[in-house]
């Protein structure tokens, strides 16, 4: 940076900063400190806008985890210096919400009730020390309603919720931001289940209604629109709202396990018993056939299947992978097929449940839901069949290694995918579910984020089962080995409690209904029958993309006499926008096994196709005779 002054380099810093080159930002920011040192007297509004500007590019690099050198105390250190700094209450607020802002995320990653007092106190400061600037006091009421909601949400706090619900109302502002009003919405509902409050469901109710009123895309305001109308009906006794419940749900234009993702057990049960999800049976499937197909031929007892449905995909909504939590997984492979995938000379596969090692596949479900009555192994009348991806949570097993990837039938010479989480799709998607989206249809959003989005299945944890002590054992997960994962351990207990709990209520459902068609019953479960797995297997820590595919369909392809379908993303992808790199990699790292070979060659090529620095490399160290 030769010999610039100070305030050359602020200047330099602030603008890296906006263009998002922040490491860049902070060499010039460091430099520029070391040339001027920290004296009030002497420094001017420039400096403290670097001080500012400093603690926000602190603050964002310490929120990726990656980034484990930063820290959200230096950011609070630089924004305290910039305080300091500003003469006047307008610019001093603008530090605070940032301030506010970091501590919340860092109180929420924490579970720490001090540092969300903390996040108060800076809202509080924005609120009293801003009022020439009135957009910057309403988003900071705004946070701050949002802080109080998590918080209320932790705590189930009635007084809190309230709190939120008065922070939201002072938010409001000419250009009001659908955010808040969902998140409002959202904070009346949630204490209107406490407290079977009507008039706080009719005021949610309001806030929903606004949002769809003015964006009927916003999928998520008329799921919970319809939710809300569901327990206004049954307070009132009024069919018309529980038919206005239902065309609330098929305005979201999303599935059944979409609806599902964003509710709670509680309302599970009500949307059960009100039945104002059966006319929408059939958005769960690839041709708009699958729940008519399987039950075609059966007259009586209709709702007994449909609630049999809707159960499983109420326990399959629970299985996605959290994206907090759970960024990548592996996938075990010959070198040779990892090459194919690397290099675009093939795409991804899902193969036919069939060919997998587990000889229990599709049985497991059916053993615990039936308790080991055998069934009477009629053949399946419909025509679609289940392909799966597999991965798993181990990122580098020896156990995986001796298992998958064998080159020449010898152990540990395969190598470890690690998939990065933008493989799979953000939303939840059955295994039955395709909606084709023509390119016109797609937002701006996804072309910048990933054209391909809508092509992804959904990532789902399988279920453990020991069908001998008819029980399920335990989920696919990671491996927890910190303290800092004690949030991680409780969701996946909190999970855990709900499948479990759920899994003995729809075998309870099945056993009381005898009568039923077993056939039937087993052909509607497909999609959760192969997100069950054996006890024995659990070692394994699995999660699975499942796709049922009807065989007319022409999507199949086969090889050496076994069927597969291809997984359309590509591993490899060019963004439409200039500021990103131009080729993005969904795989981030590769474990070589143990007794993997031409291990040099294989990163050359990784050199050749400029795919170094994207993909990490490194070869297990687990011992291998």
């Amino acid at each position: 940076m030769g010999n610039e002054d100070a305030g050359t380099l602020i200047n330099k810093g602030n603008d890296f900063y906006k263009t998002k080159n922040y490491e860049e930002a902070i060499k010039c920011y460091e430099k520029a400190e070391l040339l001027e040192p920290s004296r009030a007297s002497t420094l001017d509004r420039n400096k403290a806008m670097a001080f500012h500007d400093w603690g926000n590019v602190l603050y964002i690099l310490a929120g990726n985890r990656k980034d484990k050198e930063y820290s959200f105390n230096s950011a609070f250190e630089k924004y305290d210096n910039a305080a300091r700094l500003y003469k006047t209450d307008t610019d001093k607020a603008f530090v605070f919400y940032d301030w506010g802002n970091a501590l919340y995320i860092l109180a929420k990653n924490n579970d720490d009730e001090s540092l969300f007092k903390e996040a108060f106190d800076k809202y509080d400061k924005v609120t009293h020390g801003s009022d020439s600037n009135s957009d910057l006091v309403a988003d900071a009421f705004a946070n701050w309603g949002d802080a109080l909601y998590y918080l209320a949400k932790t705590k189930k706090d009635n007084v809190l919720f309230r709190e939120a619900i008065n922070k939201y109302k002072k938010a409001v502002k000419e250009d009001e931001p659908a955010s808040l009003v969902v998140s409002w919405g959202d904070a009346l509902y949630d204490l209107a289940k406490i407290e079977q409050n009507k008039n706080l469901f009719e005021e949610a109710f309001e806030k929903y209604d606004k949002i769809t009123q003015i964006n009927d895309d916003y999928s998520y305001a008329f799921i919970k629109q319809g939710i809300v109308l569901t327990y206004l009906a049954e307070i009132k006794q009024d069919e018309n709202l529980y038919e206005k419940a239902t065309k609330s749900f098929i305005d979201a234009r999303k599935s059944i396990l979409n609806i599902f993702v964003h509710l709670d057990e509680k309302d599970e049960e009500l949307i059960i018993k009100t039945k104002v999800l059966y006319p929408l049976l059939n958005t769960d499937t690839e041709d708009g056939n699958f729940f008519n197909e399987t039950i075609k031929n059966i007259s009586q007892e209709l709702d007994k299947y449909k609630e049999i449905y809707i159960r499983s995909i109420f326990i399959i909504s629970r299985l996605r992978i959290n994206r907090e939590y759970e960024k990548s997984v592996a996938h075990y492979t010959k070198k040779t097929i990892a090459q194919k995938l690397l290099f675009k000379e093939s795409r991804f596969r899902l193969n036919a449940i069939g060919n997998s090692n587990d000889t229990t596949e599709g049985k497991t479900l059916l053993d615990y839901l039936f308790k080991n009555k055998p069934s009477e192994e009629k053949k399946s009348d419909t025509e679609y069949r289940a392909f799966a991806g597999c991965f798993t949570f181990q990122h580098d097993s020896l156990n995986q290694f001796r298992l998958y990837g064998k080159d020449q039938n010898q152990e540990g010479t395969g190598l470890s995918l690690i998939f990065h989480e933008n493989f799979f799709s953000k939303e939840s998607k059955m295994a039955t579910e395709k909606r084709e989206i023509k390119p016109e249809e797609l937002s701006i959003e996804d072309i910048i984020d990933d054209k391909d989005e809508y092509k992804k299945y959904t990532l789902f944890r399988c279920i453990y089962i020991d069908p001998k002590e008819q029980q399920v054992e335990t989920l696919g997960q990671k491996e927890i080995t910190k303290k800092k994962q004690k949030k991680y351990k409780k969701y996946i207990d909190d999970v855990f409690d709900i499948v479990n709990e759920r899994m003995e209520k729809l075998r309870d459902l099945i056993s009381q209904n005898s009568n039923l068609d077993r056939n039937v019953i087993e052909q509607l479960l497909i999609n959760l029958r192969y997100l069950t797995k054996h006890i024995a297997f659990k070692e394994e820590q699995e999660c699975r993309i499942i796709r049922i595919c009807n065989i007319n369909e022409g999507k199949i392809d086969f090889d050496d006499e076994k069927m597969y379908i291809k997984y359309e993303p590509d591993i490899l992808y060019e963004p439409d926008v200039s500021y990103k790199p131009k080729v993005i990699s969904r795989i981030e790292k590769v474990y070589f096994g143990p007794k993997a070979t031409n291990i040099e060659t294989f990163q050359d090529r990784l050199k050749i196709n400029k795919l170094d620095g994207k993909i990490d490399c490194e070869k297990s160290t687990n011992p291998l005779a």
